[in-house]
């Protein structure tokens, strides 16, 4: 009967995935050109390997997981129609619904032209059934075992299956008895000979991503593994770059990290290395980490193994092949770590290198430099795998700022530059920056240094204290990361009678959705970003008189407040006083009577739209820059137009 229940459920599955055939030999047209070419003809034997396709997740990079898989079978057919075998390590399925293995099914049977075709499972197949279950789901499906020991021309292929849906406490010692003896029988063949070793999570200790996607080292299979030295592992789960060369690790057997279909992912576990601050990008997650698909190709001729990495969305091999014999004593493997580390060297920029700053305003600047160079002569993937950046003030040391800054390896090809921000600086100061190149084994270079001066305020006349009438002038409203909510509404209160609304620039991320002026102030409702508003918003006010702004101890007497309230029911989640700062605009842009903005000034300042602060007239015009980011603009030439009064 339950042969019978299972039989069912199959053709269900089957018939829900009729309709995945017609689009099983097209949808990779959505994604990437893939130029990558045939390679020479194989000696020996010839396979593909991937992991993590994840069937049925969310779109990345407007690709779906089935035109990745659908991509990924038609490369290695580019490679070489006539592969042997071409094995997927696990995660094969996002949820391990019936209806994803079906779909895998379907476009493997529509797109593969291997010879074989393997798979393991990995946890996310066990989301929705696991054990004995999850094995029968697999079984009858792909009709052969998750756990199975496969003779491949003459070389044994095992798949060893987690069957529970852990992410980082998967345990594997329930197969170790099972694989011992599925490895002393192939050693007893030929104790040269490479036998390869297909499993989801990775060994803690060996290869890059085994710190941060392991399977439970109480609980693993490196006692068993480590006994043969002819072993070969393909592992995947931590999805990390194929780019990064620490993906192999030799010592008592060889372990190989196989990467992602879906989307790559970074190493930030190595102490040399590691850094997940509050200000970079550099965790397990980059932003466009769909802009990956990678995979490999691995030819085998006797004890000798080549692997070449592959990226199917960007259809490129990346860097060298790993090479290396499985019948040399495993002190004389190439790839050990400690022959990797000596081999290493610091990545370095190239002599003359300079930091470029653009956007200088009073609170920061936008800093951009050129890639640091591989100095390694034996790696050839090896480089710079994050800058450590540094900005200090120049006069007293005190360290404003910090980040750590991906170098966005994982891209083919790599960016030339890379680019950062910093917005916590105090305006008129003298600041050192410094950005130090460390490689993917932890040595330093030598760090870029430059030094930078911040925009001091502007005064609109000989005494900072006051405005006159018709004087434009704007406050910085600071916002914090606390604020989180799908809106904002910010309730500036002021002396109107003084002081005139003119504009509210918002924080990075930020949205204005209505603006509405009354007698005591201004309201505005604002779109919040996802992760709560950060960094500065500006309010533009014109004195409708002469007005003092600064008390004697230069504190602002003008003072705006925001609120921020839920969209259900007007309640009050956060309210803070507003950080302000006196940041005049230098001027008055009216050239009309009483300050008025006129059509005069909507020539002046089309007339100087590109100039920056190095124009003859900057002085003179400088009220037009009404974003206040150091250049005439698109936006400052908009912002003027709003205001004529002709």
């Amino acid at each position: 009967m339950k042969r019978v229940k299972r039989a069912l459920a199959l053709a269900v599955c089957l018939l829900t995935t009729v309709a995945a055939t017609a689009w099983a030999g097209t949808a990779a047209l959505a994604a990437p050109s893939n130029p990558i070419e045939a390679f020479a003809p194989k000696t020996g034997i010839r396979f593909g390997v991937m992991s993590d396709t994840h069937i049925g997740a969310t779109t990345l990079a407007s690709l779906t997981n089935e035109t990745r898989l659908i991509t990924a079978y038609q490369t290695f057919a580019k490679i070489d129609p006539s592969m042997d075998a071409i094995v997927t390590v696990g995660d094969i399925t996002d949820n391990g619904t019936l209806q994803q293995f079906g779909t895998y099914k379907t476009i493997m049977d529509g797109n593969s032209g291997a010879k074989e075709n393997i798979l393991s499972l990995g946890n996310h197949d066990n989301y929705q059934v696991n054990g004995q279950e999850i094995l029968n789901r697999f079984e009858d499906v792909f009709g052969f075992p998750a756990n199975n020991d496969k003779v491949i021309g003459g070389y044994h292929f095992i798949t060893v299956s987690t069957l529970d849906r852990e992410y980082n406490t998967a345990t594997y010692e329930q197969h170790g008895a099972w694989l011992e003896a599925r490895l002393d029988a192939a050693h007893a063949e030929d104790p040269a000979k490479p036998i390869f070793v297909f499993i989801h999570h990775t060994m803690v200790d060996t290869c890059i991503g085994s710190r941060q996607s392991q399977a439970d080292p109480a609980h693993d299979l490196r006692g068993v593994l480590s006994k043969y030295a002819q072993v070969v592992t393909f592992s995947g789960h931590s999805h990390v770059s194929l780019v990064d060369p620490r993906n192999i690790w030799q010592g008592d057997y060889t372990a190989i990290n196989c990467g992602s279909v879906y989307y790559v992912a970074l190493d930030f576990t190595n102490p040399l290395t590691a850094g997940q601050t509050n200000n970079t990008n550099i965790g397990y997650s980059p932003l466009n980490r769909g802009e990956s698909s990678t995979g490999m190709v691995v030819d085998v001729d006797g004890s000798s193994v080549t692997i070449r990495r592959i990226d199917m969305y960007y259809g490129k091999e990346i860097a060298a092949p790993y090479i290396f014999d499985t019948s040399v004593d495993k002190a004389d493997f190439p790839y050990r770590q400690d022959k990797r580390m000596e081999a290493s060297r610091a990545p370095e920029f190239v002599p003359g290198a300079k930091i470029a700053v653009s956007n200088l305003t009073e609170t920061g600047f936008t800093y951009t430099f050129a890639q640091a160079e591989n100095r390694s002569e034996t790696i050839p993937d090896d480089g710079a795998f994050v800058y450590a950046v540094e900005i200090s003030e120049s006069e007293t040391g005190a360290v404003a700022d910090t980040a750590r800054l991906q170098a966005n390896y994982f891209m083919l090809p790599q960016p030339e530059t890379v680019s950062y921000n910093t917005n916590k600086l105090k305006a008129n100061t003298s600041y050192r920056i410094s950005i130090t190149p460390i490689g993917f084994y932890g040595k330093e270079g030598a760090a870029l240094t430059g030094t930078f001066t911040t925009k001091g305020p502007l005064r609109i006349t000989s005494d900072a204290n006051l405005v006159k009438k018709g004087d434009y002038f704007r406050v910085n409203a600071a916002f914090d990361e606390a604020v989180q909510s799908n809106t904002a509404i910010l309730d500036y209160a002021f002396d109107t009678a003084k002081y005139e609304f003119r504009g509210f620039t918002p924080a990075e991320g930020m949205s204005v959705l209505s603006t509405v002026a009354s007698e005591s102030g201004v309201n505005i409702v604002v779109m919040m970003p996802a992760y709560g508003a950060k960094g500065l918003g500006q309010v533009l006010f014109s004195a409708r008189e002469d007005a003092a702004l600064q008390n004697e101890d230069n504190e602002i007497k003008l003072t705006l407040h925001y609120v921020v309230k839920d969209e259900a029911g007007g309640k009050q989640v956060y309210t803070a006083a507003a950080d302000t700062v006196f940041t005049s605009s230098g001027g008055t842009p009216g050239t009309g009577e009483n300050g008025e903005v006129t059509l005069v000034d909507l020539s002046n300042v089309v007339d100087m739209f590109g100039a920056d602060t190095t124009h003859a007239n900057w002085s003179q015009y400088r009220f037009y820059d009404d974003n206040n980011n150091g250049v005439i603009d698109i936006q400052d030439i908009a912002a003027v137009a709003r205001m004529v009064k002709t």
